[in-house]
């Protein structure tokens, strides 16, 4: 038990690393004009990106065993 909340407990740090390189992305567009965001689409692209990829480094990580 102790191993699994080890596990997903690395998969929402991957997710906050990946979230936070995503905001970045988003920044970026919008300050070079590549693409115009309102406040309401961010949010919910930030949301659904958290959510599934926490699921997903979760998954990956249980798939794999340890980290290290």
């Amino acid at each position: 038990m102790k191993e699994q909340k080890k596990l997903a407990a690395y998969g929402i740090t991957y997710s906050w690393l990946l979230t936070l390189v995503l905001i970045m992305v988003l920044y970026w567009a919008e300050l070079l004009d590549l693409a115009e965001f309102t406040a309401e689409a961010t949010l919910g692209i930030l949301l659904f990106v958290m959510v599934i990829s926490a699921n997903v480094f979760r998954w990956y990580f249980m798939q794999k065993g340890d980290v290290e």
